[in-house]
């Protein structure tokens, strides 16, 4: 048995959870305004607290590492590095995209189980609004069977595994060209066969309908690929962090550096 720490500061909402393995014990949201700086101890106190949990008792900790709200993700960061360094305990850091694309496949698992994965082709595509009219993404696949690089997090679901893999590098598009680009990312997808796509994150409520209409261009294009827009998965949640730090734990995967993840650090399109 394991315990485990998460914090989420990368957006507005303040989310803090305790976990014993991937069994959330306590979890705290401070969504009454945007200084995590001043209530980010006292949340985790209180987190601890419901928890019947200390400090003391942490085996490691897990940090979303962006992007997002640049100062509100630094802090997060600075404050699990601390206690990291007092402890001698490890720190898990997953980047914004592993977090939503996570969450989207538990909310969704039910729908998921429903296709016949191996003849069917099921994939996440957590869309971040990351300002300057850009969306950031990277694309995920579920599948029913171990083996592959980039396995993130796994889960058993009406006794069948599920595994969610990362199946491309990050990409930045503009919103304004976002519609005739996106398509060719998604020709990396073997839409020839049956394929559900899941759009999620927070860009699915700052542009809806250009998603929509992305959504209508795709299906008249490929008559194979069904696309659902998730909007129950607008924000991380840290509660994900306990179960991809768990996953990574007992299958032995280094943790990345703990540093902020900022969107500069990945594949422009259309950009020489």
């Amino acid at each position: 048995m394991k315990t485990i720490l998460a914090v989420d500061s990368t957006t507005e909402i303040l989310k803090i959870s305790v976990s014993d393995n991937d069994k959330i014990l306590s979890e705290q949201k401070d969504n009454k305004n945007r200084k995590h700086v001043v209530n980010i101890i006292n949340n985790i106190d209180t987190v601890f607290k419901n928890a019947g949990k200390s400090i003391k008792d942490v085996d490691l900790f897990a940090i979303n590492l962006g992007p997002g709200d640049f100062t509100g993700g630094r802090i997060g960061i600075s404050v699990v590095k601390i206690f990291s360094m007092l402890s001698g305990k490890p720190v898990y850091g997953f980047n914004s995209l592993d977090v939503f694309s996570t969450g989207c496949f538990l909310k969704n698992i039910k729908s998921i189980a429903k296709k016949k994965i191996g003849y069917d082709k099921v994939y996440i595509i957590p869309l971040m609004d990351v300002r300057n009219n850009e969306i950031y993404f990277s694309i995920y696949e579920v599948k029913n069977k171990k083996g592959y690089n980039d396995l993130i997090f796994n889960l058993d679901f009406e006794d069948q595994k599920y595994y969610l893999y990362k199946k491309t590098g990050n990409f930045l598009l503009n919103s304004d060209d976002f519609n005739k680009k996106f398509p060719q990312v998604i020709e990396q997808l073997d839409y020839k066969l049956k394929s559900q796509i899941f759009l999620t994150a927070n860009a699915i409520r700052s542009y809806k309908s250009l998603l929509t209409e992305l959504k209508d261009n795709i299906l008249a294009e490929h008559g194979l690929i069904r696309i659902e827009i998730d909007e129950k998965n607008i924000y991380p949640d840290s509660r994900y962090l306990n179960y991809l730090s768990n996953y990574s734990f007992d299958n032995n995967l280094k943790p990345v550096p703990v540093t902020p993840v900022y969107v500069r650090d990945f594949i422009t399109l259309g950009k020489k």
